[in-house]
């Protein structure tokens, strides 16, 4: 079962993952995959994610937690699915 919230963006940890304030863990972008860091994808992915995160309240669609304790989740801003707006930087 999902479990859907509002959260505000403190710090981005890379191009598919996340801190918001009040929540222990990291939130990753669930079916994305940025590579790790360092990689030039990856970086390019940071810039796009702070740029459409980076400070804001999103709404977070949290579904697992990955084998880290990350919550693995769908995010939205202002309607906009951010998990969507990741994956066509990439092409």
């Amino acid at each position: 079962m999902a479990v859907t919230s509002r959260e505000r963006v403190t710090e981005i940890l890379g191009g598919d993952m996340f801190r918001t304030k009040g929540r222990p863990m990291p939130i990753r972008l669930m079916c994305v995959y940025a590579l790790e860091r360092g990689e030039e994808i990856n970086a390019k992915a940071a810039k796009l994610l702070k740029k459409l995160i980076g400070g804001k309240t999103v709404d977070v669609i949290e579904y697992t937690r990955d084998m880290d304790g990350n919550a693995l989740a769908r995010v939205h801003v202002k309607g906009q699915s951010v998990n969507l707006a990741i994956n066509r930087s990439f092409d």
